[in-house]
């Protein structure tokens, strides 16, 4: 992340910082959030575990985030930050963890599409192959414990 304008032209930075920059600010939310709830971590620890790198995820949100007192304080600072425009209601962790995946997949295949003769083509296949690896290893897990063979199908037809 340091050495980016050194390696990378403009227009890659850009692509790269939107990219990454994203991811690490939403994986941000989600350890806050997970360490908060499953795990209750002292503050101090929680900061320290954290992603260093800030984009549009600004290091005070971050402190007004880990010093929530309660879940519902956590989603009233998490309203007010950048990412909560690109949903209509935040209020469970799989929501969330929805925004994470729906967010990359949208700003990755948008600047494929927007610049397809750059890395950011690339980065769109491997995201892709990335969802098709976990696709796989979920339908491999369901035929090892043996799940009902329509609930694989629904699986994979993205219904779960």
């Amino acid at each position: 992340w340091q050495k980016k304008k050194d390696l990378l032209s403009k227009r890659e930075r850009e692509t790269f910082e939107q990219i990454y920059g994203t991811q690490y600010d939403m994986l941000n939310i989600l350890f806050i959030h997970r360490y908060k709830k499953y795990y209750q971590l002292p503050q101090e620890q929680i900061g320290s575990l954290l992603i260093p790198i800030n984009y549009r995820l600004k290091a005070e949100k971050i402190v007004e985030l880990i010093q929530a007192a309660d879940e519902e304080s956590f989603w009233r600072v998490l309203a007010t930050t950048y990412y909560a425009r690109y949903t209509k209601d935040l209020r469970s962790t799989r929501q969330l963890e929805g925004l994470y995946e729906d967010l990359l997949d949208r700003i990755i295949h948008v600047r494929a599409k927007k610049d397809p003769f750059s890395i950011a083509t690339i980065y769109a296949y491997l995201h892709d192959k990335e969802e098709e690896v976990e696709l796989l290893t979920k339908v491999v897990e369901a035929i090892h414990y043996d799940r009902d063979p329509l609930q694989i199908q629904a699986m994979i037809d993205g219904k779960t």
